[in-house]
């Protein structure tokens, strides 16, 4: 790899906690300690490997982006992209 390059591969990269990206993460951990919280355990074991294998499919299948489109068409707004215009909004004056 070009060394002048290299910053910006690494800028463009998604932050990951062991293998996962943070939003993978919660999807994974969520189940897990609720399960733990409301003392169901192997349902949120169970949960947790059918969220395993939803992430795998989406990304062999369709890959990455089309979560975060999506997230963006079909769920509120996220607070960190306030600058983007809401999903609802498809005319623009200007």
């Amino acid at each position: 790899m070009n060394k002048r390059h290299l910053i910006l591969y690494t800028i463009d990269r998604a932050v990951r906690f062991l293998l996962w990206t943070k939003g993978e993460l919660a999807l994974i951990l969520g189940p897990l300690v609720s399960g733990l919280t409301f003392d169901a355990f192997v349902i949120g074991c169970v949960w947790t490997g059918i969220d395993i294998w939803a992430i795998r499919f989406f990304k062999r299948h369709m890959g990455e982006g089309l979560l975060k489109a999506l997230l963006y068409w079909h769920f509120p707004p996220v607070k960190q992209f306030k600058s983007w215009p809401t999903s609802y909004i498809d005319h623009f004056v200007g």
